[in-house]
């Protein structure tokens, strides 16, 4: 799941669930039970000129913020950028701040971004995708490509 593959996030779950090792949490951030209110899940994929620019140590931020707010995101989750499309699904346990949840939003505008040394400070702001405003509890899934 934290890798951004969430479809073998889901099927590894599906078996630990086999084997009696079923959990609320993880069942939540792979969305095992098909989409579920307070998360944010979509994919994010690059434009042909983005791939020659993009290396595979590079690492990829997709991040959530209520719209026109600056600061800290609402929730974050970093992955490496050796696969695409990345799928992701940002939920509370992705929280970046102790008492703010995603849930706590009615809409978030998601941000994918692009880091040549895999901290937020030294992201390449040229190589991102921001969507629109997004309902959180829409369950809508949300495509980005990096231009």
């Amino acid at each position: 799941f934290y890798l951004g593959r969430l479809e073998e996030a889901r099927q590894a779950y599906a078996r630990a669930v086999e084997l009696g090792n079923a959990d609320a949490t993880v069942a939540q951030q792979v969305g095992a039970d098909g989409p579920t209110s307070g998360g944010v899940a979509g994919s994010v994929s690059l434009s042909a000129a983005a791939a020659e620019l993009v290396e595979p140590n590079d690492t990829v931020f997709i991040f959530a913020r209520p719209p026109g707010q600056a600061g800290a995101p609402v929730a974050v989750v970093r992955n490496a950028a050796e696969t695409w499309p990345l799928e992701f699904r940002l939920t509370e346990a992705q929280s970046m701040t102790e008492g703010m949840r995603l849930s706590d939003f009615e809409q978030v505008v998601v941000t994918a971004r692009i880091s040549r040394r895999g901290d937020a400070d030294s992201a390449l702001k040229t190589l991102e995708a921001k969507s629109q405003p997004i309902d959180v509890a829409s369950d809508a899934l949300v495509h980005l490509t990096i231009e």
